[in-house]
């Protein structure tokens, strides 16, 4: 999956069940993956556990069905990726 490596991904519902097993596959791919639930506690879980393989990833629990929400979780990771890689 070296198509992955360097790419981000934002996967919505990744707190649990299909989105969160989505979240894995990308991060096994090398994708920096952006963890997005509605459920704060869920996507802090699977923050872990994805950093627990050594992968950077970005936590942001809100509401995608919130358009103040979507805003806030585009902006945060792009900040840190723009640090992290210049």
């Amino acid at each position: 999956m070296k198509r992955l490596e360097g790419k981000v991904a934002t996967v919505t519902g990744s707190g649990g069940g299909i989105g969160k097993a989505i979240a894995f596959k990308l991060t096994v791919g090398r994708a920096r993956v952006r963890i997005n639930d509605f459920d704060a506690k869920a996507v802090e879980a699977t923050t872990n556990e994805i950093r627990a393989l050594a992968r950077e990833d970005f936590a942001c629990a809100g509401d995608v069905t919130l358009s103040t929400s979507v805003i806030v979780a585009w902006l945060r990771p792009w900040r840190h990726l723009a640090r992290s890689t210049s």
